[in-house]
């Protein structure tokens, strides 16, 4: 897509995880525990780091079990209290969660699960573990890939939770090609898949929108068949009231 320095986004986003991984974790982060979530060099989240310290956040970098470890001094985290059924639980939302392995929504259950479980003793930790043998979520029809969908995801997300238009390029089962500026509405899993919802505004952003937006019959597509997503800068839309998943 043009109008952006090649590289630019993904770094972005990829600063903005890193950040959302910091957060809360009192003991820190190991730099090769967040090369390998990130997918990139120990090098590479270090310059990352060095750009979330430009932007005010107060980074430190130490060893910790001998291993280089990040963590954000001015987060703050407080202890939560988490009873044993509410342990079980939370280890099988994690568990549902298997199916959306390769996406941000996995990642961000996987960050909170281990907010969480830093909070806790040492036996409730341990206890954890062995709840892993006592709940299995079984898909059917198994999982679909989502491997390079990164910022296809992340433009989508964002999309909808702010109300953003999104430009994106799709492959219809067929193999036709389209693409065009997006209103999404809601994101849907629906039989172990990621589905956007939402209305096709035409093959260039228009320049002003109706508040809201008519009440026409949403497109839905699934996220593995788009080719790229990006934000539009500038406006943004409102759901029709009457629209219902």
């Amino acid at each position: 897509m043009a109008g952006r320095k090649p590289g630019s986004h993904a770094q972005t986003a990829r600063v903005l995880r890193l950040l959302d991984r910091l957060t809360g974790r009192r003991a820190g982060v190991a730099l090769r525990d967040l090369a390998e979530g990130l997918e990139v060099t120990e090098r590479q989240i270090r310059r990352d780091l060095a750009a979330l310290e430009a932007a005010g956040h107060d980074v430190e970098i130490g060893p910790r079990d001998g291993r280089a470890t990040a963590r954000l001094l001015s987060a703050s985290a407080r202890a939560v209290s988490v009873t044993r059924r509410e342990r079980y639980t939370l280890l099988s939302v994690r568990r549902v969660f298997d199916v959306l392995r390769g996406t941000p929504f996995f990642e961000d259950v996987e960050s909170l699960y281990d907010k969480l479980t830093q909070s806790m003793s040492a036996d409730d930790r341990a206890e954890l573990t062995q709840f892993g043998e006592r709940f299995a979520y079984v898909p059917d029809g198994g999982t679909k890939p989502y491997k390079g969908k990164d910022e296809v995801l992340d433009a989508l997300q964002t999309g909808v939770l702010n109300r953003r238009l999104v430009r994106y390029g799709y492959r219809a089962p067929a193999g036709k090609r389209h693409g065009g500026v997006l209103a999404p509405y809601a994101i849907v899993l629906y039989r172990n898949g990621l589905y956007a919802v939402g209305l096709r505004l035409g093959d260039e952003a228009p320049a002003s929108l109706p508040v809201p937006l008519p009440s026409t019959r949403p497109f839905v597509y699934a996220i593995e068949r788009f080719t790229e997503a990006e934000l539009l800068k500038g406006q943004r839309f409102e759901v029709p009231p009457d629209i219902r998943l």
